[in-house]
């Protein structure tokens, strides 16, 4: 992983998306329940849950947790253009709900909310560009190998990594939603690099 570079434009983006959703939760008001993805809410009609689901967090501990991890990976991705970086981001968002809404039923009593999905596919991503360089390929098989573990153990146990160890209420884990990101920021990162989005073609043949 590229080391962590100062804040672009996006990065406040995302900075400021995140502290506007929270905005009540860090208030005291509790957090914003009309943007968690919900299924039956989406059935009726709330569509906008899919896309706002992955900024909501449950308590402050659980913003900075997730906040924090999602904003330090986003801004250490080799990747600079704004566009293809919300494309990785989207496809860790998309792999980090199909994912439990495949696997695990309790969605339809808890709902999903949280980044730490789609930071799981950031960390999948980071790794894979280190490989690329070769002072850093050791270091990218190391995350590599120990995402892999952390998520097969994570699947096998139900629990997520360090559960029992956490300082604050960080809502009701949802593992499925780790491994659902990890998949979506593989398969995000292997279309960008094999060519498969028009805009990546467009700059390497342009």
């Amino acid at each position: 992983m590229a080391a962590c570079r100062r804040y672009t434009w996006d990065g406040w983006l995302w900075l400021g998306a995140l502290l506007l959703v929270n905005s009540g939760l860090l208030l005291g008001r509790g957090p914003a329940a009309a943007l968690a993805f919900d299924p039956g809410k989406v059935a009726a009609g709330e569509w906008w849950r899919l896309l706002s689901w992955t900024l909501v967090h449950v308590s402050p501990y659980h913003l900075l947790l997730d906040g924090s991890a999602f904003l330090l990976l986003y801004l250490g991705l080799e990747e600079k253009q704004a566009g293809r970086k919300l494309l990785l981001v989207a496809a860790s968002a998309l792999g980090a709900l199909l994912l439990p809404v495949l696997m695990d039923g309790r969605l339809r009593q808890v709902g999903l909310c949280g980044l730490s999905g789609v930071a799981h596919g950031l960390a999948v991503i980071s790794a894979l560009e280190m490989l690329h360089h070769r002072s850093q390929k050791t270091l990218g098989r190391l995350l590599l190998g120990g995402l892999a573990l952390k998520l097969a153990w994570e699947l096998g146990s139900g629990q997520v990594l360090l559960q029992g160890l956490h300082l604050g209420d960080i809502g009701l884990p949802i593992v499925a939603t780790h491994v659902g990101g990890a998949l979506g920021g593989l398969l995000g990162y292997a279309g960008l690099k094999s060519g498969l989005n028009p805009l990546w073609r467009r700059r390497r043949h342009g």
